[in-house]
């Protein structure tokens, strides 16, 4: 009798064993489901501050893994868009209405260069700056479309009594120098180049000139095309 109630009693031990061991199980998955979860939401959040685009061409799998003075050079094609007379629009707003309204012909304007191979480098106020590392003509048809983007956008203000919009757009292509600069507390990823200065300065000429777009594809090429 001894024996079959120890026995009884080490099954139920045993039972309770595996119960709680199962538990732990349990809560221990959960907590790791929820840390991958944060997790992805982490590197999604670093991705809209620093494009996968960039970790991939500096070579790195995560923004954490970037340091300071990664560099690599290579060919890519520059793209400046600006709006015209974007001060004046926004004098007579508030704070907020000029938040929403630059994030709404932002939010117009950035998936287009992602839909033809390109990559925001960053925000300047209104204006952007936009990295193709492929084809010159991706970045050509990307101008193409965001100007009828914003055409499209003026129409939709004009028909509520809104003033319309305008933007230049500059593109060139040349060797570039993308890596991280800043310093050790606070960096960012670019490109550094005469290529992005060339790039600017176009897209200066097609305010000057009241041009859509205005492209050089390289160096090499000593005129500029005005669309």
């Amino acid at each position: 009798m001894t024996t079959h109630l120890s026995l009884r009693a080490l099954q139920r031990a045993l039972q309770q064993a595996n119960s709680d061991l199962e538990r732990r199980v349990a809560e221990r998955t959960a907590e790791l489901a929820l840390l991958n979860e944060e997790l992805l939401a982490t590197n999604r959040a670093h991705g809209r501050f620093v494009p996968t685009e960039m970790l991939d061409l500096l070579g790195r799998d995560r923004a954490v893994d970037v340091a300071l003075g990664d560099h690599v050079q290579m060919e890519m094609t520059v793209l400046f868009s600006d709006m015209r007379g974007f001060a004046a629009l926004t004098e007579s707003m508030t704070p907020g209405e000029s938040f929403a309204f630059i994030n709404a012909y932002l939010g117009r304007l950035s998936p287009i260069v992602r839909r033809h191979g390109g990559f925001i480098d960053k925000y300047i106020g209104d204006a952007i700056m936009a990295l193709f590392p492929g084809k010159a003509e991706d970045a050509v048809r990307a101008a193409v479309a965001m100007q009828q983007a914003v055409r499209q956008f003026s129409e939709e203000r004009r028909s509520v009594g809104l003033p319309s919009i305008g933007m230049g757009i500059g593109i060139h292509t040349g060797s570039v120098m993308l890596g991280t600069i800043g310093e050790a507390e606070r960096m960012e990823a670019t490109v550094i180049s005469d290529t992005v200065n060339q790039a600017s300065r176009l897209e200066r000429l097609a305010v000057r000139y009241g041009v859509a777009i205005v492209t050089r594809p390289s160096r090499s090429t000593s005129n500029a095309s005005l669309i």
